[in-house]
């Protein structure tokens, strides 16, 4: 009588797949970056439809800078607020 292994196939593809899904996640990893950010929250004259007003700015800007990031990144803000009031930043 003949013994046949039946699982040899299948054990050895789900190790592949095994080793390739820890592959793929760790490598996802590798592509992230952490940007640094500081921002200055001050009033500045800002001119809207012909009409100047002092309007809070980030780094002089109204409205403030883009950030452009990916999945996975880490972002590190510094804010320094010379403005007259409290502020909150939001995303």
């Amino acid at each position: 009588m003949e013994y046949h292994k039946l699982g040899d196939k299948p054990c050895s593809s789900h190790l592949f797949f095994a080793i390739l899904l820890v592959f793929v996640f760790i490598a996802s990893f590798a592509d992230a970056a952490i940007h640094f950010h500081q921002f200055v929250i001050e009033a500045k004259p800002v001119k809207r439809l012909c009409r100047t007003h002092s309007t809070i700015t980030v780094n002089g800007q109204f409205p403030g800078p883009t950030l452009e990031v990916r999945d996975g990144d880490t972002l590190v803000i510094t804010a320094i607020n010379r403005a007259r009031y409290n502020v909150t930043l939001h995303w």
